[in-house]
C-alpha cells in the first residue's frame, strides 16, 4: 500500500479520529454488554444489546443527517460529539448511572458516523482517481487495527482490573485522540486558509 503524497498530510492529521472511532466501536462491540452487566446488574441479553443499538443507530443517522454537510464541519462535529458521548459514559461509570451510559454511547455514535464520513471525505479527495484505492486500503487497515488491538487489549485488562477500570482507560484514550485530531485538523485548515490568502495577495 502507498499513500499518495498529497494524502500523507490529510491521512496524518485524520488518523488520530479513525483509531479513536473504532477503538470506542470495538470496545462496545466486544465489552459493551459485559459492561452493562455490570453497571446495571442485569444480566438480560437485551440490555446489552440495547447498548450496542445506542451507538450504532445514532451512528447511522448522523451519516445520513451530515451527508450534505461540509466535510471539515462534520469532522468537528463528529469529533466533538466523539469525546463529549465518551465523556458523558465515564461519568455513568463512574457514578454507576446507567441511564448515562446509554446517552454516552448514543452521543458517541453521532461522533462514529459522523466523524468517520468527515474524515473520509477529507482524506479521499486528495489523492488522484487511480491512487485511492491504495489510499483506501491504507484507511481501513488503520481502522481494522484500531478495532482489534484496543478490544483485545481492553479483554486482557478487563481480567485483571475490572470493567470499570478498563473502560476508563480506553474511554480516556478515546477523548485524547478524538481531541488532538480536532485539534490537527483545525490547524490545518488553518493553515490552508492563511496560504491561500497570502496567494491570493501575491496575485493582486
Amino acid at each position: 500500500m502507498t499513500v499518495p503524497k498529497t494524502a500523507r498530510g490529510p491521512l496524518l492529521a485524520a488518523t488520530p479520529m479513525l483509531v479513536a472511532i473504532w477503538a470506542i466501536g470495538g470496545f462496545v462491540l466486544s465489552l459493551g454488554p459485559a459492561l452493562v452487566r455490570a453497571e446495571t446488574g442485569s444480566d438480560s441479553p437485551l440490555v446489552g444489546g440495547w447498548f450496542v443499538f445506542a451507538l450504532t443507530i445514532s451512528g447511522a443517522i448522523a451519516v445520513l443527517v451530515m451527508g450534505t454537510m461540509h466535510p471539515l464541519r462534520a469532522f468537528v462535529v463528529g469529533a466533538t460529539a466523539l469525546a463529549a458521548g465518551v465523556g458523558v459514559l465515564l461519568v455513568g461509570v463512574v457514578g454507576h448511572q446507567s441511564v448515562l451510559l446509554f446517552v454516552g454511547a448514543a452521543i458517541a455514535g453521532v461522533g462514529f458516523g459522523g466523524g468517520f464520513q468527515g474524515a473520509m471525505r477529507t482524506i479521499m479527495p486528495t489523492a488522484a482517481p487511480g491512487e485511492r484505492a491504495s489510499l483506501l486500503a491504507t484507511v481501513y487497515v488503520i481502522s481494522y487495527l484500531a478495532t482489534s488491538v484496543p478490544a483485545i487489549g481492553a479483554g486482557v485488562l478487563a481480567s485483571s482490573w475490572g470493567m470499570t477500570a478498563t473502560a476508563l482507560t480506553i474511554g480516556s484514550a478515546v477523548i485524547v485522540l478524538a481531541l488532538v485530531a480536532l485539534a490537527s485538523v483545525l490547524l490545518r485548515s488553518r493553515r490552508a486558509s492563511a496560504l491561500r490568502a497570502a496567494r491570493g495577495l501575491q496575485h493582486n
